[in-house]
C-alpha cells in the first residue's frame, strides 16, 4: 500500500513534540510492514526552521520525506479582537 502522511514536522523536529513522535512512529511501522510510505511537513521547529533542503526528498529510516518551507506569517502570532 502507498501511504502520505501530511504534518506540520516530521524527525528531527522534536521542539513540536507529540505529533511528530506519532507521525514518526507510524511512518516507520508501516514501512518496516512493507508499505511505501512518503511524508509530507514543514521545516518547523517550533521556534525554529530546521536546517534541510526543502527541495529535495530524503530517505529516513525507510520513509520518504518531503520538508516545505514554512510561511514566516504562520510563525507569528494573530490578535484576535473578542
Amino acid at each position: 500500500m502507498r501511504v502520505l502522511l501530511t504534518t506540520v514536522g516530521y524527525k528531527p523536529a522534536w521542539n513540536i513534540g507529540g505529533p511528530v513522535h506519532t507521525v514518526v512512529a507510524l511512518a516507520e511501522g508501516l514501512a518496516r510492514r512493507g508499505h511505501e510510505v512518503w511524508v509530507a511537513a514543514t521545516d518547523s521547529n517550533l521556534t525554529e526552521r530546521l536546517e534541510v533542503d526543502t527541495e529535495a526528498w530524503h530517505d529516513l529510516d525507510g520513509v520518504r520525506v518531503r520538508y516545505f518551507r514554512m510561511q514566516d506569517s504562520w510563525t507569528k502570532r494573530i490578535p484576535l479582537d473578542y
